[in-house]
């Protein structure tokens, strides 16, 4: 938990320092939630001990789409139906998942990353900025038309 609150702490104020993704007070956990506009879409931060895709403990840095509303699903379904021009327009391809057992569904990438040390944060915050700031440019106008 201490590591959480450093670490959040330290990208809080590295992302007053410039970008327009507003941070909330830091928080003992793996996330950092960001607003998108509009409730139950947002964006999300996150340090995570393993990593979902090859299911190994390889520690992960996550920027992510978070789909969390009554009608996720449906947004999902949207959305993917946009996946190519999507991507095209972030300049990388996202990891779609829409778990069948879960109401949420995510679109994210993600990278390798130690965040125990932290001489490598500078670089895992600028890392972050840059894929947040560009989901939200591309999904923010998205999720507007969404569903309410």
């Amino acid at each position: 938990g201490q590591l959480q609150m450093r670490f959040w702490s330290a990208y809080k104020a590295y992302m007053e320092e410039g970008s327009f993704i507003r941070c909330p007070r830091p928080q003992a956990q793996n996330w950092m939630s960001h607003g998108l506009g509009v409730t139950g879409r947002k964006l999300n931060s996150i340090i995570s001990t393993s990593d979902w895709e090859t299911k190994s403990k390889d520690p992960v840095l996550r920027a992510e789409v978070y789909l969390d509303s009554k009608h996720a699903k449906e947004d999902f379904a949207v959305l993917y139906q946009q996946k190519e021009s999507i991507e095209a327009a972030l300049g990388f391809s996202l990891v779609w998942r829409n778990p069948e057992d879960k109401a949420m569904c995510r679109m994210y990438i993600q990278q390798r990353a130690d965040v125990t040390d932290p001489e490598l944060w500078p670089e895992q915050f600028a890392w972050l900025r840059e894929k947040l700031e560009a989901l939200h440019r591309v999904f923010a106008p998205l999720v507007r038309t969404l569903k309410p």
